[in-house]
């Protein structure tokens, strides 16, 4: 007798029941796999705040702490950036420029010196809450990307819960 369809495979251990539980098995996997890393994530850049904080009110002052937070890591990835020389020969150097910019020396600058005159927590609070809003002025100044009305609503809102 068929027992496709029956509903008798499910009941004896079928093949699909079971490929149903390791898919779902592998999607709970991938949910805690992901918790994980966005945990990491979140240590990782409170780990930055205070270690700068501490690095900026002793004996390093912010040149020092960007110099040894760009220097090693741009030891350590220069083989990667070189295997992958021809991809970044691709990307204009206007757009290469703007993220080293955003995302380099300057930026890691900049917070070490307002570290020197306030708290890890004021810095870890302060700096990603302003992110958003200074992403989208620039996109809107450098991109002509329009402000659409919720996005003014979020701002306003995000300001309202930031700390005074």
């Amino acid at each position: 007798m068929n027992q496709v369809g029956s509903g008798a495979a499910a009941l004896d251990g079928g093949a699909v029941p079971r490929a149903l539980g390791e898919r779902a098995g592998a999607e709970t996997r991938r949910i805690w796999l992901g918790i994980a890393w966005g945990m990491a994530a979140a240590l990782t850049t409170a780990a930055w705040w205070v270690m700068t904080r501490l690095g900026v009110s002793h004996s390093l002052d912010q040149y020092d702490l960007t110099a040894l937070r760009f220097g090693i890591s741009g030891l350590l990835l220069l083989p990667v950036l070189w295997a992958h020389r021809r991809a970044v020969g691709r990307v204009s150097p206007w757009l290469l420029a703007v993220v080293a910019i955003g995302a380099g020396a300057p930026f890691a600058l900049v917070n070490g010196t307002g570290l020197t005159f306030a708290s890890a927590g004021n810095g870890g609070a302060i700096m990603p809450g302003m992110l958003p809003l200074f992403a989208a002025l620039l996109s809107a100044a450098v991109l002509g990307e329009r402000i659409s009305v919720p996005r003014r609503w979020g701002w306003r809102s995000s300001s309202a819960a930031s700390p005074r």
